[in-house]
């Protein structure tokens, strides 16, 4: 028999979408342990894991007999296993079926809606569209929202609606998602003091557990929201109008070297060594004007200030805009350079798994 002492197995992987379920499973205060999937080398489609799940896809959770995948599933399923700590309206409770029905409404309409304007891709006819339409779909959202009914509690500063105890939603989801701010790719999220590393979008290590200590996070309605450039198994190909028919290296301008230059020799120098973040941060103007012998701490600050608003992703670099390179982020968002004539670049063009998106063009179509 199952129940809610049992340990649960978490099978994970680092800045992926199993991420929300391990802060979840933190929240809730719940013995669990990790099974750390190498998506790098591919784990998640080997034998043993496509046994978890079929499609090869994170998060998915073991619970004594209980297998459970899919994201909304998953969180459903964990918050009504420890009910006393009030993350989900109980069965007798009036707001469950609309908490239900947001919940469903996120994996089914608004992410499905996001990526496919993201992507540029056309949706289905509306008869057979899951959302129906991009703009209908935000719309129900943000009438919704304009209501104040997703939760009873209310936050003191007004400034949105908590769908638990401290998960806030924003007002200003469909400027957000125009922005690219809630997308697969270049997305912003909040950060909370005690976030484990890999939570935070730094750790080097593969996302090896944590020496055995779990540490407890607190995601408050206050946190600072951190923008974020990185992108996760993704191609920036290079933009349509770039007039490089191969890949060229940035030349000096001047004797100095240009913002194509510090990003070619950083990233061409250390391949799948560095995020986009780590990249568009050092050669921005504010990480260029750091002193060399600037202690970590104030690295860190200088950092936190920069990403406080959001900044120009690896499409915006000149790297894909003119110089024929494309740039591959791997499942930990680490980034390589592929230049537009290589075989590399081609393969990985061609793969249906690696989500495609072009570097932005210098002149309008």
């Amino acid at each position: 028999m199952t129940t809610a002492t049992d340990r649960i197995t978490l099978y994970y992987s680092p800045q992926s979408r199993a991420t929300g379920t391990r802060v979840l499973l933190e929240e809730l205060g719940a013995p669990y342990d990790l099974h750390v999937l190498n998506m790098k080398a591919g784990e998640q489609r080997k034998d043993a894991y496509l046994a978890i799940n079929p499609l090869g896809k994170v998060p998915a959770v073991r619970h004594g007999d209980a297998l459970v995948t899919e994201q909304v599933a998953i969180f459903i399923y964990l918050a009504d296993l420890f009910p006393k700590v009030g993350l989900t309206p109980a069965l007798t409770d009036p707001r469950r079926g609309p908490y239900l029905r947001w919940i469903a409404y996120y994996g089914s309409s608004f992410e499905p809606a996001v990526i496919d304007h993201f992507m540029k891709r056309e949706p289905a006819p509306i008869t057979q569209s899951p959302y129906a339409d991009y703009d209908t779909m935000l719309g129900a959202l943000e009438s919704q929202l304009a209501k104040g009914a997703l939760s009873a509690r209310r936050t003191d500063h007004g400034g949105g609606h908590p769908l638990g105890h401290r998960a806030l939603l924003d007002h200003d989801v469909r400027h957000r998602a125009e922005k690219g701010r809630v997308r697969p790719l270049c997305r912003a999220h909040r950060r909370a003091p005690g976030l484990p590393a890999d939570i935070e979008g730094r750790r080097r290590d593969g996302g090896a557990a944590c020496g055995g200590r779990r540490s407890v996070i607190r995601i408050e309605p206050m946190a600072k929201v951190l923008h974020s450039t990185n992108c996760f198994n993704a191609l920036i190909r290079v933009a349509e109008d770039c007039p490089a028919q191969r890949g060229e290296e940035p030349q000096p301008r001047g004797g100095q070297p240009t913002v194509a230059v510090l990003q070619y020799r950083m990233i061409a120098g250390s391949p799948y060594e560095y995020t986009s973040d780590d990249v568009v941060c050092a050669t921005s103007a504010a990480g260029r004007a750091l002193d060399a012998k600037a202690a970590k701490k104030a690295r860190s600050l200088a950092r936190e200030a920069f990403f406080s608003r959001g900044q120009a992703c690896m499409r915006a670099s000149p790297l894909g805009k003119r110089f024929g390179w494309g740039v591959h982020a791997d499942a930990e968002g680490r980034i390589a350079l592929y230049a537009v004539d290589s075989k590399r670049y081609q393969a990985l063009a061609a793969d249906p798994d690696i989500a495609q998106v072009r570097a932005m063009r210098s002149k309008r179509a």
